[in-house]
């Protein structure tokens, strides 16, 4: 492979530690933030998660996917390769999660924290729940995918 796409590589490679390490992160984060016992404090959380999906996950997620096509072409890759394939599902779940439900339940959240004051509201804790569980469940796509780009199964 030339200079190019080991450069495409890096950028791709770099960009999936920015959101998939910063989805890490703000998943070990909320533990700090709930053990805390400050309603002030999940509502800026879940504040901080819609403006880092949007600012920074949504941006990397968008440039690791033209990195990746353009790593497809560079490298005379066959886009009906399984890994990329998976990938590229992966990539369309996480999207799809982030942009219609992930990005906007969590300002919904931070806005009636803030508006009730408190985050003790059973409805609430539920709802983050389940906001949490997507969000896992998104990281386990997310090593899958790690994994299959790496591994390269079923390629002869």
């Amino acid at each position: 492979m030339d200079d190019t796409y080991n450069v495409l590589l890096f950028l791709h490679v770099l960009l999936v530690v920015v959101w998939v390490g910063g989805a890490m992160m703000l998943q070990m984060l909320y533990g700090r933030v709930r053990r805390a016992g400050e309603p002030g404090r999940v509502a800026a959380y879940l504040s901080d998660v819609e403006f880092i999906g949007q600012r920074v996950f949504a941006p990397a997620s968008a440039l690791v996917l033209v990195l990746g096509f353009a790593l497809v072409a560079k490298g005379d890759w066959d886009l009906g390769e399984f890994w990329i394939l998976f990938a590229l599902a992966g990539f369309a779940y996480s999207f799809l999660t982030g942009f219609f439900y992930t990005g906007p339940e969590s300002g919904r959240l931070a806005e009636q924290i803030g508006e009730q004051g408190s985050d003790d509201d059973p409805e609430i804790r539920r709802r983050i729940g389940r906001l949490l569980l997507v969000a896992r469940v998104e990281l386990l796509i997310f090593v899958a995918i790690i994994y299959v780009m790496v591994d390269k199964p079923f390629l002869v």
